[in-house]
């Protein structure tokens, strides 16, 4: 888990980055190129779809996405909010990209033995890092998949864990700071 004042030097470090970025793109900052291709919608599961669910982005240049995610891990229903940074053509059929996503990333669900202890379902949230890809097909690459690896950085889960330990829970078995992404786009 980051410490607060890391966490506000790695916020500064991606809005020089940003900032940097469209300064350097001043004349295209915010009109793609391709005008058809003002952003997508997409299907899916994983992170970057709040779990089974819907994901929006707008094209802010050829390069920048913003985007935003509503659905549900099971138990709990999920939101994301991101930036995505595509590297290579407009119109490649495989774009690489990286992405930086705040929302809800863990969950906990507690169905305890004692029956004192009230059952807990909860969603966490924090900021998570991610590496992935973005294929595009068909002859005016409209549909395609993305796919993507995302790191937790931070999240509101190990803190509640501990409490919820110490009130006689039990003991949690901790997840993977590693998540995963993929679903269908269409390109708009």
């Amino acid at each position: 888990m980051m410490k607060p004042n890391s966490l506000k030097m790695f916020i500064m470090l991606v809005a020089i980055l940003a900032a940097t970025t469209l300064a350097a793109q001043t004349d295209t900052a915010f009109s793609p190129t391709i005008k058809h291709r003002r952003g997508s919608l997409g299907i899916g599961y994983g992170l970057c779809y709040a779990g089974l669910g819907f994901n929006g982005d707008y094209n802010i240049n050829d390069d920048i996405a913003v985007s935003g995610s509503i659905g549900t891990f099971g138990y709990v229903g999920g939101w994301e909010l991101g930036g995505k940074y595509y590297f290579g053509q407009f119109d490649s059929t495989l774009r690489p990209m990286l992405s930086a996503w705040y929302g809800v990333n863990a969950m906990i669900v507690a169905r305890p033995d004692n029956p004192g202890l009230p059952d807990v379902t909860e969603a966490h949230h924090g900021f998570c890092l991610g590496a992935g890809g973005q294929w595009m097909f068909s002859k005016s690459k409209r549909h395609g998949f993305d796919a993507g690896i995302l790191y937790i950085l931070t999240t509101t889960q190990a803190k509640r864990i501990e409490e919820l330990e110490s009130q006689g829970y039990g003991t949690f078995s901790k997840g993977s700071r590693f998540l995963f992404s993929f679903g269908y786009r269409y390109a708009f």
